[in-house]
């Protein structure tokens, strides 16, 4: 590491093949050794011999390794995905029988944090962060609890990656980047092979990938990414509105996180048409022990749609046009609705009063906002407050 980190050093170093090559044979095998400090050690001067090579572009020796370190790392996450597909659901019981594949499946985990932490995602490593998006979306979800942490953080943290210094770094680059990482992200779930992704993966994907994706994006806050943006956030917002009316609770309500994100992206006049587009969604209320709506997921995507405009607008202010939603979501929230549509509408208005309510002056602007029959109409539909409340 020392070598690693001194300039002079670096410089005899990028023009020995020989030492470069025989340096990387050394600390391969250490990528799964059992002894976590280790592990990450050698995660850790993998990492530092692809950033000494910088742009690859000085010397024969430090570049040529860096180009075989990424090859090798994406080859071995391609490999690991399929062994921890594989074992899903086996348990460890012991520190000492963990299995070689997990142990593996860390050491990228720590290649990718070292990388990610310096924000030399982009810069150092151009395509691996993009090629471990499902495997490190299918360790997320293992049954080895130290790998399912490291995954998750390993994940926000790639899909949530910046540029260290944007006035010096390549912004087409960075930009082309993040339209790989969009595309990737796609394809966690307009898969190829026909097959598809499990609930709990589902849940992943949209919590840990999608919405760092938008959140931690200048260049989508901005408006600003050209190369193929327009294309995947509109594939993003047919995909997040296939989800947010999914059977399954932590699958709607991670889809409804993603959704909200990209609402936070519209402008100050697209309100009025989204929230047309839920209430056709949505269609008329389904009424309890009515006859079998073939349009539900339809219809719960739509009312899951208002509650996040409403959502949106109560974490920033409570804009002219919040009454509007308010009357529109209501009808969905009234007695007699099927259970689960009253209880996320009821959820939704809950949730709204609490943050309004916070503290005596934002409760008081919101009275202002609202009139007396749309605060009337919140206070009916809000339901009583349970446990889980």
């Amino acid at each position: 590491m020392a070598l690693l980190l001194e300039p002079a050093a670096v410089e005899w170093l990028g023009l020995d093949a020989v030492f470069c090559t025989a340096l990387f044979d050394a600390l391969r095998p250490g990528l799964g050794h059992p002894y976590k400090q280790l592990r990450e050690e050698v995660a850790r001067s993998l990492f530092l011999i692809v950033n000494a090579a910088g742009d690859r572009s000085g010397g024969a020796g430090l570049a040529t390794v860096a180009d075989h370190i990424e090859t090798w790392l994406i080859e071995k996450a391609e490999s690991l995905l399929v062994k921890l597909r594989d074992t899903a659901g086996t348990v460890t019981e012991t520190e000492a029988s963990r299995p070689q594949h997990i142990l593996e499946s860390s050491g990228v985990c720590f290649v990718l944090i070292h990388t990610a932490l310096s924000r030399l995602v982009v810069d150092r490593f151009h395509e691996l962060a993009p090629r471990c998006l499902e495997f490190l979306l299918v360790a997320t979800t293992n049954s080895d609890h130290e790998l399912r942490g490291l995954a998750t953080h390993t994940l926000v943290l790639c899909c949530g990656s910046q540029p260290a210094v944007p006035g010096i770094v390549d912004v087409s680059k960075q930009e082309l980047q993040i339209a790989v990482m969009m595309r990737t992200a796609i394809g966690l779930f307009r898969r190829t092979d026909g097959s598809t992704l499990n609930d709990k993966e589902l849940e992943k994907a949209f919590k840990l990938a999608v919405q760092p994706l938008i959140f931690a994006n200048m260049f989508m806050l901005c408006g600003k990414l050209h190369n193929g943006a327009p294309a995947n956030l509109d594939e993003l917002w047919t995909i997040i509105e296939e989800h947010v009316g999914h059977s399954k609770h932590e699958v709607r309500h991670a889809a409804s996180g993603a959704l909200a994100a990209l609402l936070g992206l519209e402008g100050k006049g697209a309100w009025k048409a989204n929230v047309n587009k839920f209430v056709s969604l949505a269609g008329p209320p389904m009424k309890r022990g009515g006859p079998c709506d073939t349009n539900k997921n339809r219809s719960v995507a739509g009312v899951m749609g208002l509650s996040c405009i409403l959502l949106s607008v109560a974490d920033v202010g409570v804009t002219p046009w919040t009454g509007h939603v308010v009357e529109r979501m209501a009808p969905y929230g009234k007695p007699g609705t099927v259970e689960f549509i009253l209880k996320e509408v009821q959820g939704t208005f809950q949730t709204f009063m609490r943050l309004q309510q916070a503290n005596q002056q934002s409760w008081k602007e919101c009275q202002e906002k609202l009139t007396p029959a749309q605060l009337e109409l919140l206070s009916a539909c809000k339901g009583s407050l349970s446990y889980y409340s």
